[in-house]
């Protein structure tokens, strides 16, 4: 089953706002409060991502959703504690601006690509 791709750019801002609000939170919060903030989120950010390579949009598109999939699923994989202390804390960091710089980018990438040129070509015509 595939989603209309208008969607596409409503759940990358979504990604984006997401990975945002990890960034924030993985300093702004103690770090067994941002643990617990951040394991939620990212696992929504990994379930929102894989779902949204079966929306209709190009291969590079679902390519950068794939991607945002695998850094969310990262994501949650170290919050839930592959690594420990500052290191999980730095990891998680790293990953969750990764994110939001792959959701930023497939964003534009999606814009420019169902951008109409702005000025168009005039057919010419032979004089006779």
């Amino acid at each position: 089953m595939q989603f209309p791709s208008r969607l596409y750019a409503y759940v990358m801002l979504a990604l984006a706002l997401a990975g945002g609000f990890i960034v924030v939170t993985t300093f702004a919060f103690g770090h067994s409060t941002a643990n617990a903030i951040d394991i939620g989120v990212t696992a929504a950010v990994t379930l929102a991502a894989a779902a949204t390579c079966f929306i209709r949009v190009g291969r590079i598109l679902r390519g950068a959703a794939l991607l945002t999939c695998v850094f969310g699923a990262w994501t949650f994989l170290v919050t839930i504690g592959v690594f420990d202390g500052e290191t999980q804390r730095w990891v998680t960091f790293a990953f969750a601006a990764a994110i939001v710089a792959t959701s930023i980018a497939a964003q534009v990438i999606n814009v420019h690509a169902n951008e109409l040129p702005a000025v168009r070509r005039v057919p010419e015509t032979k004089a006779a």
